[in-house]
């Protein structure tokens, strides 16, 4: 006799919709705060603190930062729960149909 798994598809796509949402709302923020340090370089901060500060804002808003690098990684996970949560939808659909024959 094999092993039952109950797996609620319905959590893991929430989980996956949440991941995208927040991916979505950091990448806003991040331009949001791209658009007001440009204002500030705009409006005549100048110097070598302004310098360093764009500098290190480019570093922090790449895609290769730390923030960069958590957004690809939530990306992935989001996609990797949906695909998850698609097949135990089917497979539990598969056995749903195959249980029906049965009778």
């Amino acid at each position: 006799m094999g092993y039952i798994i109950r797996v609620n598809h319905s959590y893991l796509s929430r989980a996956a919709e949440k991941a995208k949402k927040y991916v979505a709302f950091n990448s806003a923020k991040m331009k949001a705060l791209d658009i007001k340090i440009a204002f500030m370089h705009s409006t005549g901060w100048k110097g070598t603190d302004a310098s360093a500060f764009a500098d290190q804002w480019k570093d922090a808003s790449s895609k290769y930062s730390v923030n960069g690098r958590l957004n690809t990684a939530m990306r992935n996970y989001a996609n990797c729960i949906a695909v998850a949560a698609n097949k135990y939808k089917r497979a539990q659909a598969d056995a749903i149909n195959r249980s029906r024959r049965l009778r």
